[in-house]
């Protein structure tokens, strides 16, 4: 979700955030499932998503308020925890069937700290819009190649740590 200048605040989308949440809950753990079924010995990772502004100034918020940050936030926030939940459910399945492989969360919300969308060295694409179209580009507060690297580099730390659990490889 995207607020144009001439749009009205970003609460007005908690709606339709709603209903993406609610799809999402039901659609993961199928793809889940069907990750480990075709590949039941291997570690899954699954990660988080940044928080994308740093709520301190609207400089990093385009035309967003402190409080739209804050709000799109929050979102942000419940979206980790919903995938979060999501493959702590799956793990704990593939564990209890004594499978031989893992699902793990990465937690990326802080993953940008001190370079969200607008600051000096930012990690999250603001917003960029197609005036021509008036919608915004599909890079508009997704990671940049900055950005990625930083989830990359968790994503190897994950594969370093390990599950957290014993995984039982000769079942």
């Amino acid at each position: 979700m995207v607020k144009l200048p001439w749009s009205k605040g970003c609460e007005k989308q908690g709606g339709a955030i709603a209903d993406r949440m609610a799809a999402l809950r039901e659609n993961l753990p199928r793809l889940i499932t069907r990750i480990t079924e075709r590949a039941p010995r291997a570690r899954v990772i699954v990660l988080g998503y940044p928080r994308p502004f740093s709520e301190v100034s609207v400089n990093g918020g385009d035309n967003l308020t402190l409080d739209d940050q804050r709000w799109l936030n929050g979102r942000a926030r419940d979206l980790n925890e919903l995938i979060r939940q999501t493959v702590a459910e799956a793990d704990e399945h593939v564990a209890a069937v004594h499978g031989q492989g893992s699902v793990e969360f990465v937690d990326a919300y802080s993953a940008f700290s001190g370079h969200e969308a607008g600051s000096s060295d930012p990690y999250m694409n603001g917003l960029s819009l197609n005036l021509g179209a008036l919608t915004a580009e599909p890079r508009s507060y997704h990671p940049t190649a900055k950005g990625q690297d930083a989830l990359a580099r968790l994503f190897v730390d994950q594969i370093n740590k390990g599950p957290g659990r014993t995984l039982d490889q000769y079942a």
